[in-house]
């Protein structure tokens, strides 16, 4: 009799216990919701998804909250990354509006890296713009909101290789409007996220405007394959280095414009302009990318400015005023290829300025500032050079006579019209008194 009452009793022991754990068990329930292409913010359907799942959790412990968003392969990759992070943000706001507790979220933003389909049609696509929210709780209920020896729910796992910390060997790219191209280390760029300046300058217009040139310290005229800083703003929270722990490859893109090709050399800007760095050491190399070729070069630390170059064939060239003008700068800008040239005048004769310019046929744009005879300071803007008073005899470059200019003579010279011309006159009528 005694055997039996005993037996019952651990059964009776081991019901109730087991029935204690269940009440303690972790939970899991999870929701996907999609996304509209390069937007952010959540739909009408995906926000009923999300208020579905949490009133079947109202009378639940919640103790974790893990959100990873991803995006399809459109845009580049770091892109894709921080529209990834703002689709999380907006999912963590909408939850944090309905109750759940900040300190219970887990953000993961993981980009294009990790898509559940394939991204070469638009049904894919529609399926990797996703954000995966999956919430752990259990049904003991909440007697201390603030209870500290609450259960602890590590992260869930998608796949083994979404959790574990990969090596930072993966790169992005950074893609400009004029073609440029920026490869960095990806994990270094997302750690200076919002610090990194970069400038690129692949017109004249856009040189002259930041005062940069392509002329040597020396001044010996260059004509460019493209200009680029880069730089590590002052604001708070932004780290000061020296260098980066990989160095930022550089890409230009070689186009009908291109005047150096395999005599590309790499200068430095410093004192106002460039210095030639050695070639041993900073190379220049011609690679091809998906049938478009480029120079390629690395720029090992920040805030420096760079320049790919060569030595390009000048004729000499004056531009002129009346005495008694002075002329304080001229600035020749080509656009193809780029080119950006500046004189100044001389001591003695202030109203002529001697230039060297290439026999390029591209469109010229002038920039000068002089001081009138009255002694007002007037400016000519962005004016082309064809604009300007030229002396067409003894032109310096170019053969060509096209049919507007048949038939015309000087005396007994017959005039061609040239992409260079060996005297320029600087006029009252060309100038204004606002510098743009």
């Amino acid at each position: 009799m005694s055997r039996r009452l005993l037996l019952s009793i651990f059964c009776l022991f081991a019901f109730f216990n087991n029935a204690q754990s269940d009440s303690y068990r972790i939970k899991k329930d999870q929701v996907q919701l999609l996304f509209d292409t390069d937007k952010h913010q959540l739909k009408k359907a995906e926000q009923l998804k999300l208020n579905g799942l949490l009133e079947s959790l109202k009378d639940k412990k919640i103790l974790s909250v893990h959100i990873s968003g991803h995006t399809d392969n459109e845009g580049d990759s770091l892109y894709n990354i921080e529209l990834s992070q703002r689709r999380t943000n907006e999912v963590s706001q909408f939850l944090m509006k309905n109750g759940v507790l900040e300190r219970h979220i887990h953000q993961g933003s993981h980009g294009e890296d990790l898509p559940v389909a394939t991204n070469d049609e638009e049904l894919g696509k529609s399926k990797n713009r996703r954000v995966n929210v999956m919430i752990s709780y259990t049904d003991k209920p909440e007697a201390k909101p603030d209870l500290e020896t609450e259960p602890v729910e590590t992260p869930p796992k998608e796949k083994p290789r979404r959790t574990t910390k990969r090596p930072c060997t993966e790169d992005t790219t950074v893609i400009f409007p004029k073609g440029t191209r920026i490869v960095m280390n990806k994990c270094e760029f997302l750690k200076l996220n919002g610090c990194l300046e970069i400038a690129e300058t692949m017109d004249p217009e856009t040189a002259i405007e930041n005062g940069l040139n392509t002329m040597t310290n020396d001044g010996i005229p260059l004509s460019s394959c493209g200009m680029i800083k880069i730089g590590i703003n002052n604001r708070p929270g932004c780290p000061k280095i020296d260098c980066f722990d990989n160095p930022i490859k550089i890409l230009f893109p070689i186009g009908e414009c291109d005047a150096c090709g395999n005599r590309a050399n790499l200068f430095e800007f410093t004192n106002g302009g460039w210095g030639n760095l050695d070639p041993k050491k900073n190379k220049i190399k011609q690679v091809r990318i998906d049938g478009r070729d480029y120079h390629q070069f690395e720029v090992p630390c920040p805030n420096y400015g760079r320049n790919c170059d060569c030595k390009i064939k000048t004729k000499k060239v004056k531009f002129k005023m009346m005495r008694g003008n002075k002329i304080n700068f001229v600035t020749i800008g080509y656009d193809c290829p780029l080119t950006v040239l500046s004189y100044t005048h001389k001591k003695r004769r202030k109203h002529i300025v001697k230039a060297e310019l290439p026999c390029y046929s591209c469109d010229k744009t002038i920039v000068a500032e002089v001081i009138t005879k009255d002694g007002t300071k007037k400016y000519l803007n962005y004016q082309p050079l064809g604009n300007l008073k030229k002396r067409y005899l003894f032109a310096r470059c170019g053969k060509t006579s096209p049919k507007e200019w048949e038939g015309r003579f000087l005396g007994i010279f017959k005039l061609r019209k040239k992409s260079l011309y060996r005297k320029y006159f600087i006029q009252d009528k060309d100038l204004t008194v606002e510098k743009l």
